[in-house]
């Protein structure tokens, strides 16, 4: 017999054949405990803290995102609605350029361009990085001041060459305005697409706008 077959043949010895212990009697577990809400100063304190790992223009650039988001559907629907809005915010929060950045766009959209202006002009006095330099500097041209328009878009394409809107906006500008400057329009254009901020994409369809645009006025130039 085969050691395995033996030792499965072989009676249990008396030790073997006791009666196992009684499992001890498991205490009922106790329901877990709801974790309480964190009081609004520490949850203010963590927001806070998250803020401050985000790059300053990263942040900057989100804030004007969440603006837009706020008031562009409302600007198309009811632009008075819209200034009304703003204008609340400016009262509540006067140091805010952001606000003055939705409130010049709520005028521009009913063609108050004056008041634009100078809604953009203190977003830009608040806030003075070139964020809201492309709004300013559509108002000034729509309110009739070319030159200090060209020189606002100057002024953010020298302060920031690596954003391809800015030149698509510049690029817009030039057709708009200036009819006999479209080789500097598609100039500019080309600086977009070299441009290396990811941050401000430019949308195909804009894209395709500006150069029908454009070749709308290359093909008929006396109608300019």
């Amino acid at each position: 017999m085969s050691k395995e077959t033996e030792t499965a043949e072989t009676p249990k010895t008396e030790e073997a054949t006791a009666e196992e212990p009684k499992a001890k009697e498991e205490k009922p577990k106790k329901a877990p405990k709801k974790k309480e809400a964190k009081p609004k100063t520490e949850a203010k304190a963590e927001a806070k803290a998250y803020m401050l790992r985000i790059p300053k223009e990263d942040m900057s650039i989100l804030r004007l995102h969440l603006t837009s988001a706020k008031f562009s559907p409302l600007q198309k629907k009811s632009p008075k609605k819209a200034e009304s809005l703003a204008r609340k915010l400016i009262k509540k929060s006067p140091e805010n350029s952001y606000n003055y950045w939705a409130l010049a766009g709520a005028l521009r959209e009913q063609e108050r361009f004056n008041e634009a202006v100078a809604a953009a002009e203190q977003a830009a006095k608040l806030n003075p990085d070139g964020l809201f330099h492309p709004r300013l500097a559509n108002c000034l041209a729509k309110a009739g001041d070319i030159k200090k328009a060209e020189q606002t878009y100057d002024q953010m394409l020298e302060m920031h060459p690596d954003r391809p809107l800015y030149w698509l906006w510049y690029a817009e500008f030039l057709v708009d305005y200036f009819p006999d400057r479209i080789e500097e329009a598609r100039d500019a254009l080309d600086e977009a697409k070299a441009a290396s901020d990811k941050r401000w994409p430019i949308k195909d369809e804009e894209l395709k706008e500006l150069l029908e645009k454009i070749a709308a006025k290359e093909k008929n130039p006396a109608e300019n």
